[in-house]
């Protein structure tokens, strides 16, 4: 009997033992918050206490005999289940009174949108001909390009974020350098990450910066320099959002992480109000407000959030329970995302982001993205520009076109030349919302610049150079084209005076092209740039005003008397 009843504690401290030293592995390699507000505090032991339960029975079971007749034991099973079946209760309960079903008013106030007023917020850029655009995709391939001057680049990977930042008053994307898997990292971890990957937006220069220190915390180290491991080890109770990537002004790499705050029950309805700044070389860590920040910090809450947020309010305007989507509203984030979800990855449209970055007039970096209703008609009720390092939104209440028809009607305007458009940012021009974007080929490269009247979608012009193509647009609209002087703008004109060897007449989507060939050089003018071009002919000398670049356009051409 005394032999039994041994034999039984000794399977059951065995399991007991093998469970403790599993669960510490996990709770090392999951790091969730050691905080009851956190829902990944209650799903990880949920999930623990379930398995010691499962492998109780098991035990009880392989031990059926002495099992019975042996009451300490058994009073030890009964315990370990009586927990595990409060801690899931607890859980559960939690869960529901932290769901929007029972917290909806505070859902739907957790986003403050303050009314937007378009002229006033929006700098006009009609006098700008050489207004900044630079995509995250177009800067993706700019920095692809500079891995190889990267020390042992085989050991790293460049991060696909590229977020827009300002850095020393001028428009950069930056991307942090990742660890390219574990046994990379293992190579790599005593010489740490040696810098990061920066994209000046308006000369599209890309460059690979060395940092002073080496980065030895990251999202994707390991162990003790694994970054979300290395927070814990300060701060372990905080429940985390995301991190994003920042420089300082003297170009010191920082991590931000943001903290969640919940509003609702235990973990709903969150938040982000405060981050943790966290030096990405010695690892040094301080605690701010998201009011305390510093100026140089442009993201705090990650855009998943932020449309998250948004998504709550819009969503339960009439309650949770709202079949018809009376009243309700979507980003075009949101739509965006769904797309990707339940589609094949070739029926997604390449540039179709559902939102874009850039800077407001007050020089903030700001997310963009269109509203329209829950039934995706081809119109927008308006558009939101979002603050991340605030959290501030502010919604613009136009109706306007939605981004995709622009895109479409871009494409339409040059559809023989296959282009494609990128998703659209806001622009002021001459107090009218108007759509930018780009215009790439198959290989990704800017071939062409396009905007789109917000209001009035056929109201559009595909040109060039930005400044052509804000002139040309300008003239759609019907205002005066000497509104803006690009021959004063342009920086880098060059001036020849020469003979005409050859001029050729075109004809591209309704407008008249000359090509001419001087100095065995070709150069191309619209008929818009001057009209007297039709009087040409070979052997005239002509002075031309350029800008070299692939494709060499005339900014100005005049004719010479012999």
């Amino acid at each position: 009997m005394k032999k039994q009843k041994k034999g039984t504690r000794k399977s059951f401290i065995i399991v007991l033992t093998i469970w403790l030293i599993i669960t510490a592995i996990a709770w090392y390699m999951a790091k969730p918050a050691l905080n009851l507000a956190s829902p990944g505090f209650w799903a990880f032991f949920s999930i623990a206490l379930g398995v010691l339960s499962l492998a109780l029975l098991i035990e009880a079971d392989v031990f059926e005999s002495s099992y019975y007749r042996s009451r300490d034991i058994t009073k030890a099973h009964i315990i370990i289940w009586i927990f595990t079946g409060i801690v899931l209760v607890f859980s559960i309960l939690f869960g529901v009174i932290s769901d929007p079903l029972f917290q909806i008013e505070t859902f739907k106030r957790i986003a403050n949108v303050e009314e937007g007023h378009f002229e006033e917020e929006f700098q006009d850029i009609s006098n700008d001909s050489k207004y900044i655009l630079l995509d995250a995709d177009t800067a993706r391939r700019l920095g692809d390009r500079v891995l190889g001057n990267i020390p042992n680049a085989t050991w790293y990977e460049v991060s696909q974020d590229y977020s827009l930042i300002v850095y020393n008053g001028k428009q950069y994307r930056l991307s942090s350098l990742q660890y390219g898997g574990f046994l990379k990292y293992n190579r790599a971890k005593s010489t740490g990450i040696p810098g990061y990957v920066l994209v000046d937006s308006e000369s599209l220069e890309a460059k690979f910066v060395e940092t002073s220190e080496p980065i030895k915390y990251s999202p994707s180290a390991f162990f003790g320099n694994d970054l979300k491991r290395h927070i814990r080890s300060q701060y372990p109770g905080l429940v985390f959002d995301d991190f994003s990537f920042e420089i300082n002004e003297n170009g010191k790499p920082y991590w931000v992480a943001s903290i969640f705050t919940p509003h609702a029950g235990l973990w709903g309805a969150c938040s982000v109000e405060s981050f943790v700044l966290v030096d990405a070389c010695t690892g040094e860590m301080e605690l701010y407000s998201i009011n305390e920040k510093p100026e140089w910090i442009d993201h705090v809450v990650s855009l998943k959030h932020l449309m998250k947020m948004i998504y709550w309010k819009y969503e339960y305007v009439n309650g949770v329970i709202n079949a018809s989507k009376t009243g309700v509203v979507r980003t075009t984030y949101e739509y965006a995302e769904q797309v990707r979800k339940n589609s094949k990855p070739e029926n997604v449209e390449p540039y179709f982001y559902g939102y874009s970055s850039f800077l407001n007039s007050k020089g903030e970096v700001v997310f963009f993205t269109g509203v329209t209703p829950a039934n995706r008609t081809e119109s927008n009720v308006g558009f939101l520009c979002i603050n991340p390092s605030t959290g501030k939104y502010v919604f613009y209440n136009t109706a306007g076109a939605e981004e995709s028809s622009a895109q479409g009607v871009s494409e339409g305007l040059i559809q023989n030349m296959g282009y494609q458009a990128t998703y659209p940012f806001m622009i002021n021009v001459n107090g009218t919302p108007t759509y930018l974007m780009n215009m790439k080929d198959k290989a990704g490269l800017i071939q062409r610049y396009a905007l789109v009247n917000y209001s009035d979608y056929k109201q559009a012009y595909v040109g060039n150079t930005f400044a052509e193509t804000l002139v040309g647009y300008m003239k759609a609209l019907g205002m005066e084209s000497s509104y803006i002087s690009i021959e004063s703008d342009l920086e880098n004109v060059s001036t020849i005076k020469a003979e005409i060897s050859e001029i050729h007449e075109v004809v591209i989507d309704g407008t008249t092209y000359y090509y001419y060939l001087i100095e065995n050089g070709v150069y191309r003018a619209s008929i818009k740039i001057n009209e007297n071009q039709p009087f040409f002919k070979v052997g005239d000398i002509v002075e031309v005003d350029f800008v070299p670049n692939e494709i060499t356009n005339i900014n100005a051409i005049v004719g010479i008397k012999k």
